[in-house]
């Protein structure tokens, strides 16, 4: 991962594929270890902190529902509703219906990228199309 020191001397991301590595990848190997090797219920503020959305807004997720313990299938609801950065991901690649392949307005549209860095970063890759083992790739060569 390559970052840079900024003005205040803080790190900083140099392309979309650190701020991935760093934001995203930790948060989303959590919930597969959560969802993995925890019985539900699950605890609605460690879901709360996970998905950077608060109680309140979980509980009233699952009020629409009248669910009153999360499990796994609750979970995913509470990822399709929240308005937590993972949970918009999350929302926007089931609407674009999970692709093997992604093109570059999906991942415009999943990512929230602009599509013009996507686009500058196939055509520098030669590439039209991406996969979930060439995404790695296409991240690294987005600005952050």
């Amino acid at each position: 991962m390559r970052v840079e020191a900024g003005g205040d001397r803080e790190l900083r991301p140099k392309n979309f594929w650190d701020n991935y590595c760093l934001e995203i990848s930790p948060r989303l190997t959590e919930i597969d270890v959560l969802l993995k090797t925890t019985e539900p219920p699950y605890d609605i503020e460690y879901i709360a902190d996970l998905l950077d959305i608060t109680v309140n807004e979980i509980k009233s997720i699952l009020g629409q529902t009248d669910i009153r313990d999360i499990d796994k299938k609750d979970f995913f609801s509470i990822l399709e509703n929240g308005s937590g950065k993972l949970c918009g991901f999350y929302r926007r690649e089931v609407d674009c219906g999970s692709p093997n392949i992604y093109s570059a307005d999906k991942i415009s549209y999943i990512y929230q990228i602009k599509i013009n860095d996507v686009k500058k970063a196939l055509d520098s890759l030669g590439i039209k199309e991406v996969t979930t083992l060439t995404i790695p790739l296409l991240f690294a060569n987005i600005p952050a």
